[in-house]
């Protein structure tokens, strides 16, 4: 079971983190714009270390959104933030990005565990540590509560669905990029074979989203991004995801939309759902010849292919669209 744990891991190469405990702040570091900070968090046997950038350029008026990306497997916030390039971005709109860490310690290749049952419900495991954390920085850093949202890539995908699912009231949306539907496995090796050939309607109940949002429930925000070549996790887990989500929030499919390839970007088909007012709450955009990496990314990072669409201006143009309503909010 530990080798098919880890097979898991490193065929999803991007992962999550995650509550209780102190956040611990180390020294500043230098950025070509802006702030970064790291810290730990969490229990001191096994801390949880993180990275915070905070951007020049913030609008005196209100508190800065938090973004908070995961990682996925193998990786580190570092390496995340350099495939990203999500540190230009914030700068450029104004948002602080929190990007917590998985050590080693807690999966062999510094995967979240999303296919865990042990760290995929509310007040348990890694989505408790998780909301633990962003719950201390937003805090510290006056982040705005009706601002914070949650993304992350592949494993981290999946942890973020797992996440938003199980704390709606803490979230003003939250986006997957290459990840995996709720609860669609209950094992690593169960997961290793969903992965290659897709969840099924079964795998992808809307239930399980609901069971977890549990007296919470609401038409939180989604976004997926997908590789149309993705062979690790195959763009029909992206797919389901975004309808299990669609269904689990009772939104209503739109008209779908292509976009062509430009020569300087790839094309891609966008599907979206509306809920009951008439509001674009879920979107799928499926990006044609893109692999298992974020889109529009760096070289500098791994897992991240430099022709666009970027992901990047995708998740910050869809965070910009979205508040946590003040009747569900949670300070």
């Amino acid at each position: 079971m530990r080798r098919v744990a880890l097979s898991v891991a490193l065929a999803l190469g991007a992962g999550l983190a995650g509550g209780g405990g102190e956040a611990s702040a180390a020294a500043s570091a230098p950025h070509s714009a802006g702030q970064v900070t790291y810290g730990t968090w969490g229990d001191s046997a096994l801390p949880r270390r993180w990275r915070l950038f905070v951007p020049t350029r913030r609008d005196a008026a209100r508190p800065a959104p938090l973004l908070v990306l995961l990682h996925g497997c193998t990786q580190d916030a570092d390496d995340l933030a350099r495939g990203t390039r999500m540190d230009e971005v914030a700068e450029r709109d104004g948002f602080a990005v929190l990007y917590p860490e998985q050590p080693a310690a807690a999966n062999g290749l510094k995967c979240w565990n999303w296919f865990d049952a042990a760290h995929t419900r509310r007040d348990a495991g890694e989505p408790a540590l998780l909301a633990g954390l962003i719950a201390r920085v937003a805090a510290e850093q006056k982040a705005d509560p009706a601002r914070v949202h949650v993304a992350g890539i592949s494993a981290g995908g999946a942890m973020a669905l797992i996440l938003a699912s199980s704390y709606p009231e803490r979230f003003a949306s939250v986006t997957s990029a290459s990840g995996m539907p709720v609860g669609a496995v209950t094992s690593a090796a169960q997961a290793w074979q969903v992965m290659k050939a897709g969840a099924t309607v079964e795998q992808s109940s809307p239930q399980a989203v609901r069971e977890r949002m549990g007296a919470h429930a609401r038409a939180l925000p989604l976004l997926v991004l997908h590789g149309g070549a993705d062979a690790t996790v195959v763009p029909a887990n992206g797919r389901r995801a975004a309808e299990q989500w669609a269904a689990a929030i009772g939104a209503t499919p739109r008209e779908p939309r292509t976009v062509p390839a430009d020569g300087a970007t790839r094309g891609w088909q966008q599907l979206g759902w509306r809920d009951a007012t008439g509001r674009d709450v879920v979107e799928y955009v499926e990006i044609a010849g893109l692999g298992h990496a974020w889109s529009g990314g760096s070289k500098e990072g791994t897992y991240s292919d430099a022709t666009g669409p970027a992901a990047s201006d995708m998740v910050a143009a869809f965070i910009a669209r979205h508040t946590l309503p003040t009747a569900v909010r949670k300070e």
